[in-house]
């Protein structure tokens, strides 16, 4: 007949069995006491605690877009958001302030030269220019008038000196101011 063995943790005085013979000792039933302890449940929780101690004023940054002059309290700092000068800790009057910028840095060497660009549109056709004269001699074979010219009208009509006009009825030379001669065309036979 098998007998079964219960394990029984023995409590003498507030000291359990196993710490009288340590966690390693083996029991009756093979066991060490290691293998046969439980955790129980866990406990219900506690009451919340007491509030701390308040903690010292922290120092605010103030911002403005000029210098200060008389805002904040002593331990402030300001920073003029335009000029980013720094100014604190105020201690009855604001300090010099101090640049958060560095000074500029030196030139860059120059870069390599781009690609060269696609080529542009044809730009509009400029305004015609100013028309143009000729002194001296002139040769040719032939002469081609875009347009015949208007003839003068009477022979001291307003024209410079030297001015020529081809028009259908002659060839009309300016001889002097307002002074107007004419070679006449005939028809051939």
């Amino acid at each position: 007949m098998k007998k079964t063995i219960t394990a029984i943790l023995v409590v003498l005085g507030g000291i359990a069995a196993s710490q009288l013979w340590g966690q390693g000792a083996t029991r009756l039933d093979g066991l060490t006491y290691a293998q046969v302890l439980v955790t129980g449940p866990t406990g219900a929780t506690g009451a919340t605690g007491a509030t701390g101690a308040t903690g010292s004023a922290g120092t605010p940054v103030l911002t403005g877009v000029v210098a200060p002059t008389d805002e904040g309290v002593n331990g402030n700092f300001y920073l003029d958001t335009v000029t980013t000068i720094l100014y604190g800790p105020k201690a009855t009057t604001w300090p010099t302030g101090v640049s958060l910028v560095g000074p500029t840095g030196a030139t860059g060497a120059t870069g390599a030269t781009g690609a060269t660009g696609a080529t542009g549109t044809t730009g509009a056709t400029g305004a015609t220019g100013a028309t143009g004269s000729v002194s001296g001699a002139i040769t040719m074979t032939t002469l081609t008038l875009s347009a015949v010219q208007t003839a003068p009208t009477t022979a001291t009509d307003a024209c410079t000196a030297g001015e020529v006009r081809i028009a259908a009825s002659g060839v009309y030379l300016c001889a002097t101011t307002d002074t107007w001669v004419r070679a006449a065309f005939a028809t051939w036979p």
